[in-house]
């Protein structure tokens, strides 16, 4: 007779006690339940079709690394008054990106280190800069404009065409390694908040940070960073659209560190695919449509960084599953102390714990 019925859920980590036929005694602990006990029951351990319907948790006592290189929706969607993609600025991010995952392959071993980067998308364009000197336009309209461009930069197209396969052959000797492997883990549109999010909580596609059984985690982010004034509301500006209210003067909150003052970001090449992690970020009057351009002239688009909240929640979860677990997070683009700052916060301290971490 049993007293309740709980489903179990991706993610629940499940303690075999022992088995009856196709039953099995178990306890669990329902994730995100906020409880630290486990529940005694008993769970089905096969699916319908005769297959088991758990698997078994990672060993512990693994060490990873999740490597991050980021970039701007200018470089690569382009911009109003240069509406073709320009790689130039990020490509040195990616050189990095090289010595780095090197380095983190030779002492954890290639599978132990997740790779979220514009590597193919780079190499892509860098070919075709050697082969034509210019970024070739989405709208033929704009191959002149793109040609003087390029032309102006290095004095001719064939000029261009050199400076660019120059630039190709470094990346490609500062990425051997992570080529050699096959490229970067995720790559192209995947290149997105969304991304780093589900790599880190184990729940995206391909290779990601498994769930469980992880003893440390090497946390590396190249990209761009900044904030903006937290916004509390929404006012319609002379030319009917949308503006937030900032919380404060925004000059006082450019020389603010504080998070009282901004929320601070990281940002990445392509729009997050699941818009629900920023239900709890402070942006009223930003715009948050999937659809809006991204060559287009916003002043912000949220969809395209991660938030501190977003990685404080990840960071959280991790060591909810994995309590003894450390992190090192090497950040490298501005304003990261901004993005970190909560470790130093009383009330986050106190409650969270952030000090154990």
């Amino acid at each position: 007779l049993f007293r309740s019925v709980r489903f179990v859920a991706t993610g629940d980590v499940l303690e075999v006690l022992s088995r009856n036929g196709d039953w099995l005694h178990v306890r669990f602990w329902p994730e995100g339940s906020g409880s630290t006990e486990a529940i005694r029951g008993y769970a089905l351990g096969v699916t319908d079709s005769g297959e088991p319907a758990f698997e078994a948790a990672p060993a512990a006592n693994g060490s990873w690394a999740l490597l991050v290189c980021g970039g701007t929706r200018g470089s690569h969607y382009g911009r109003a008054n240069r509406p073709w993609q320009d790689l130039g600025g990020e490509i040195s991010l990616l050189e990095t990106l090289g010595h780095v995952y090197a380095q983190m392959a030779e002492e954890l071993g290639g599978d132990h280190v997740v790779v979220i980067a514009g590597l193919d998308t780079a190499r892509k364009w860098l070919r075709g800069m050697s082969s034509l000197g210019y970024s070739e336009p989405a709208d033929t309209r704009h191959v002149p404009a793109s040609k003087a461009h390029y032309i102006n930069a290095n004095g001719s197209l064939e000029e261009s065409k050199r400076k660019w396969q120059l630039r190709l052959e470094q990346l490609e000797r500062s990425c051997a390694a992570l080529i050699a492997r096959g490229g970067a883990d995720h790559d192209g549109a995947d290149v997105n908040p969304t991304t780093v999010l589900e790599v880190l909580s184990g729940t995206g596609h391909g290779r990601v940070i498994p769930r469980f059984g992880v003893s440390s985690l090497f946390l590396w982010v190249t990209t761009h960073g900044s904030s903006h004034p937290i916004s509390v509301g929404i006012s319609r500006a002379a030319d009917g659209k949308d503006r937030p209210v900032p919380i404060m003067d925004e000059e006082a909150c450019e020389q603010s560190s504080s998070l009282d003052a901004n929320e601070w970001f990281w940002i990445m090449p392509h729009r997050a695919s699941d818009p629900s992690s920023y239900e709890f970020v402070r942006l009223a009057g930003y715009t948050i449509d999937p659809s809006a351009d991204p060559a287009a002239d916003h002043p912000h688009l949220p969809l395209y960084v991660v938030y501190w909240q977003q990685m404080f929640q990840a960071l959280h979860a991790l060591f909810q599953r994995e309590p003894s677990c450390r992190v090192v997070a090497f950040y490298q683009f501005c304003l990261a102390g901004g993005h970190l700052s909560f470790l130093e916060r009383p009330a986050i301290r106190r409650h969270w714990g952030v000090d154990k971490w």
